[in-house]
């Protein structure tokens, strides 16, 4: 749906620029812009579940980011075409360049997630029930938009290097693990983009919320049927990765165990089901039983929680 807004959507800023001028072409460019993305949007209704308005507004808000990325990626483009009117003052017409910068756009990636957040601190019992499986560590902190209110829609600027845009596609079904686990199975697409804030700090402007992440992350790559854990990188493997990190938002305390597979189409559901298999063949200690209560994404988790800046259904 992207690739299609962004083949519908760039030529349609550069037609106003055939019989106006440089000042006028401009704003005339946003109105018909922004009704064919969000015209776009609506087409989608018809292959995705949603309702139409939403759709809409998601594909419209997804191609201003990408915008407003762009712009902030290459600082100097504007300036330098700005510039070349300068140099050219008796020229009618100007030719427009619809690419984003070079390497701006990282492939979507396509996941199954499940997730459960937890409230309070992670108990030492939990971490050590996790740590039977080799890990990785990292501390970060993401950033993410709570509004406008947009169910199915995250995004997140990522330890300040990243912003990630990511869609939920619906929901297969339910992760049930006899006895020990049972969530709700997402499906999502994810895009990437190099993104650095002009403004650094914790605090998050208006409308945005920081979080805080010390994760332990093991990767069961998909290798001859067989699922094996490893601390290192799954790369271009089909695999599961999984992840028991601590959060702490607006001075409080939660934890998360969330599963991400990632690879061909065809292997996310037995991948993420022979991972889980695997995890939980030992049961949580303290009672802990991951249920639907608990099982959400982080966007909409955010979301639900008391004092944020939005409410929305369950996503999926």
């Amino acid at each position: 749906m992207i690739t299609i807004a962004t083949l519908t959507g760039h030529p349609i800023p550069l037609l106003p620029f055939a019989w106006l001028s440089r000042t006028t072409a401009p704003i005339t460019a946003i109105g018909p812009s922004a009704l064919v993305l969000f015209g776009v949007g609506v087409c989608s209704s018809r292959t995705l579940a949603g309702d139409w308005r939403q759709n809409g507004l998601k594909t419209l808000l997804l191609n201003a980011i990408i915008l407003t990325v762009a712009d902030d990626a290459d600082p100097g483009r504007s300036a330098g075409s700005a510039a070349a009117v300068r140099q050219s003052p008796r020229q009618d017409h100007v030719t427009m360049a619809a690419e984003p910068p070079e390497g701006l756009i990282i492939e979507a990636v396509h996941s199954l997630e499940v997730r459960w957040i937890f409230p309070g601190q992670l108990a030492a019992g939990v971490a050590r029930w996790f740590g039977r499986f080799p890990t990785g560590t990292e501390s970060r902190e993401d950033t993410y938009l709570l509004g406008p209110p947009l169910p199915g829609l995250s995004v997140k600027v990522r330890g300040g290097g990243a912003l990630e845009v990511k869609v939920c596609r619906g929901s297969p079904g339910i992760l049930e693990v006899t006895g020990r686990a049972c969530g709700y199975l997402e499906s999502w697409q994810k895009w990437s983009f190099p993104f650095s804030p002009r403004s650094q700090g914790s605090g998050g402007p208006g409308g945005w919320a920081p979080v805080r992440k010390r994760r332990r992350i093991s990767r069961f790559p998909l290798a001859g049927g067989q699922i094996a854990a490893r601390a290192s990188g799954l790369g271009q493997e089909p695999g599961c990765e999984v992840e028991l990190t601590e959060i702490r938002t607006h001075g409080q305390h939660w934890w998360t165990l969330g599963f991400e597979a990632t690879g061909p189409a065809e292997l996310l559901r037995s991948g993420l089901e022979a991972t889980a298999a695997l995890v939980f063949s030992q049961p949580l200690p303290g009672g802990v039983e991951p249920g639907p209560d608990q099982s959400r994404s982080y966007a909409e988790w955010l979301g639900q929680r008391p004092g944020s800046e939005m409410t929305s259904a369950p996503e999926g």
